[in-house]
C-alpha cells in the first residue's frame, strides 16, 4: 500500500557499522552516510504525526450519559489537487460536561498507556487516519470552553487555551433532513472565518454537542464548512455511563487564544524544530524514490512541513 512517508521508528535499534545507533549521530554524520540523502526541497507531510499522550493520570469532571460518534472528512492539503483524510470524533454528553475529541488519536495515546496485550483493542482501520488532534471540553454550567491540542512530533505534549463559552448567531431555516432516523433541521452560522452549515435534532435536547458549537435546541446530527474543509456525519449514537476524564499527566502549556494560534502554526510549518527529537533531524523513506532500495531521506527543520487547516482562520 503506497504511503507518502514512512516514519523509520526501528532506526532506533538498528546500529551501523561502527556500532552507533542512528539516533546517536549528529546531523553531519548522518549525511556523510552513503545510506542517507539529504531530501531536496521541501517535503510537504499532509499526515501530521501526532506522538501520543499517557492517560493514566487524569482527572475525573463528569460522568456521561450519551456517546455521539461521528466520521469526520477534512481537507489535508491543498496543493494540486485536494487531498482528504478520514478520521473519527467522539462526543461525551454529561449533565455539566460536553467533551469533544478526535477518536483515532485517543486510541494511540490509550495503546501508548495500557498494556502490549490491552493495546489491540485501540487499534484503528487503515481507512482512517489520526489526524484531529484536539480534546474540546465545554462547561455548560460555567460557560467556560477549555480546548487542548496534541502537536506534532511532541510526545505527552498539549497547548492549551481556555476561553467563555462563543456565542454563535444561529440562522434556522425550515429545511429538514432525515439522519439515522431522526429529522433534522438546518442552521447556518459564521464562525472563526468559517461559515458552517448543521443539521440538528430537536428530539435530542443536547445543547448541539459537537466541537464547541452551542445554543441550537438540539444535538447536532452533522456539519460542514462552506469550503468543505470539514464535514461531520453522525454515525451512531448510544447512552453510556463512562467518566469524562480529563488529562492531567502531560505537559501542558496554557496560553492566550491569539498565542495559541501562532505556537500551533508554527509547529506545522517546522515540526522537526519544534519536536523531542535531540539531534534536529528525522529520517524516512520516500515512497517510490529509488524503487524502494535501502537508502533514505533524511528531513530536517528546512525540509520538511504540514500544511495548516485549523477549524478556526481568524
Amino acid at each position: 500500500m503506497k504511503k507518502s512517508l514512512l516514519l523509520i521508528v526501528c532506526l532506533l535499534n538498528l546500529t551501523c557499522l561502527c556500532g552507533q545507533t542512528f539516533r546517536e549521530w549528529t546531523l553531519n554524520e548522518a549525511l556523510q552516510s552513503s545510506q542517507f540523502t539529504l531530501y531536496s526541497g521541501v517535503y510537504r507531510e499532509p499526515w501530521p504525526h501526532f506522538s501520543p499522550w499517557h492517560l493514566k493520570k487524569v482527572k475525573a469532571l463528569d460522568n456521561a450519559c450519551l456517546r455521539v460518534t461521528y466520521d469526520a472528512d477534512l481537507v489535508v492539503d491543498t496543493l494540486g489537487v485536494r487531498k482528504y483524510a478520514k478520521d473519527r470524533v467522539v462526543v461525551l454528553v454529561g449533565e455539566r460536561i460536553i467533551h469533544s475529541f478526535g477518536y483515532y488519536f485517543w486510541c494511540q495515546s490509550m495503546q501508548n498507556t495500557v498494556s502490549i496485550d490491552e493495546a489491540i483493542e485501540y487499534g484503528r482501520s487503515m481507512d482512517y487516519k489520526d489526524i484531529i488532534n484536539w480534546f474540546v471540553y465545554r462547561d455548560l454550567k460555567e460557560k467556560r470552553v477549555a480546548n487542548y491540542h496534541a502537536l506534532p512530533l511532541k510526545k505527552d505534549y498539549a497547548i492549551v487555551y481556555e476561553e467563555d463559552q462563543p456565542t454563535f448567531n444561529w440562522e434556522i431555516r425550515d429545511e429538514t433532513l432525515q439522519i439515522l432516523g431522526y429529522l433534522c433541521q438546518k442552521a447556518e452560522t459564521s464562525y472563526a472565518g468559517r461559515n458552517w452549515t448543521v443539521w440538528f435534532c430537536p428530539e435530542i435536547p443536547v445543547d448541539c454537542g459537537l466541537w464547541k458549537f452551542a445554543g441550537l435546541p438540539g444535538l447536532i446530527m452533522k456539519a460542514e464548512d462552506e469550503e468543505l474543509y470539514y464535514s461531520f456525519s453522525c454515525i451512531g449514537i448510544e447512552r453510556t455511563e463512562e467518566s469524562i476524564d480529563i488529562p492531567i499527566g502531560i505537559t501542558l502549556q496554557r496560553l492566550k487564544r491569539d498565542v495559541f494560534r501562532r505556537v500551533e502554526r508554527e509547529h506545522y510549518s517546522s515540526p522537526i524544530q519544534n519536536s523531542d527529537r535531540e539531534k534536529g533531524y528525522m529520517i524516512g523513506s520516500h515512497i517510490g524514490r529509488n524503487n524502494g532500495a535501502n537508502d533514505y531521506s533524511i528531513f530536517t527543520p528546512d525540509n520538511y512541513m504540514h500544511p495548516y487547516f485549523p477549524m478556526e482562520v481568524e
